[in-house]
Formats: structure tokens, sequence, C-alpha cells
């Protein structure tokens, strides 16, 4: 587990690039955090990281928005999914997600992970978003955990360990 404290948008955004531009291909990355704390603006600063000139939105109505994104001269599927407004999963959904959740070759984004991803995924990157300051509206502690094996997003963990904000 790696914790970092980010003081404001700006450093917000260039941790979500860096991200961006280390994150494996494929991989599925669960973001948690109250309402606010900032998980959209987060995946937008990792779509800058992952070059995608795409225009980013928050899913919570559509469920699922799909992006370009690249990573050297390879172009790549980001599906950006959000279960927010979902309380529980139909059959409909569940078939939904599984689709998007299926392509190996797409990095999955999740707002709102926690409700559904033991359903969906083994192994991924679970961030946690925090305010942390009832003074400054700005700081925000991020919780960076590996669930499963992953061994490429192990070594992504100890790239944030030294990541200096």
């Amino acid at each position: 587990m790696t914790i970092k404290t980010i003081r404001t948008v700006a450093q917000t955004t260039k941790l979500g690039q860096w991200l961006g531009q280390q994150l494996p291909i494929g991989c599925v990355v669960a973001l948690n955090g109250n309402l606010g704390a900032g998980k959209t603006t987060f995946v937008k600063a990792i779509m800058q990281g992952m070059s995608s000139e795409d225009s980013v939105h928050s899913p919570a109505f559509t469920l699922v928005a799909e992006y370009q994104a690249k990573r050297k001269k390879q172009t790549f599927s980001v599906y950006h999914m959000d279960f927010y407004r979902l309380e529980t999963l139909s059959d409909m959904d569940y078939l939904l997600f599984a689709e998007y959740m299926d392509d190996d070759t797409a990095t999955k984004l999740i707002e709102w992970a926690d409700k559904f991803i033991e359903q969906f995924a083994n192994d991924y990157l679970s961030i946690e978003i925090k305010a942390t300051s009832l003074n400054d509206e700005e700081q925000r502690q991020f919780t960076f955990q590996v669930v499963g094996d992953n061994a490429e997003l192990k070594q992504l963990l100890k790239g944030l360990e030294t990541y200096r904000v």
C-alpha cells in the first residue's frame, strides 16, 4: 500500500498524468471515494497521461464511456465506468459490464468500483481518494493498493513509492 498526500489540483493532475503513462495496457483501476472526492478529475489526468485527446466526463448516467489512448505508437481503448447510480446489478447491467471487462486489450477505469468490482476482476489497482482537510478544499489523500497477483501493477506500486509530489 502506498499513500500520497496531494495539496493542489495541479499536483493531482501531475500524479494522474504520471499514472496514465505507467499503467499497463489492459489493466483495471478501481477508484473509490466520497462524492466530490475527485475521482473524475483524476481520471481526466490519467487520460492526459495516456495521450488521449478525448473529452473526459463522468459516465454516471451512461454507465460507460469509451475513449482512445496512445502509448508510443500503439492506440488502445479505455473504458471509463461508473457504478454510482447502481444499487444492484440487473442481468443486463452485469452482461454490459462483463463484456467490457472481458476486453483484455482495453484499460478499465471504474468509479465507485467497490460496489461490484469483486464480481468482475481479481487483479486490479485500487485507489481510494479522500478529502483530508476542512480548511483546504484541494488537499486529498490517495491510497494505492494492488489487489491480486498482477506483477506489472505491483511494479507500478513500487514506482509510486518513490514518486515525489
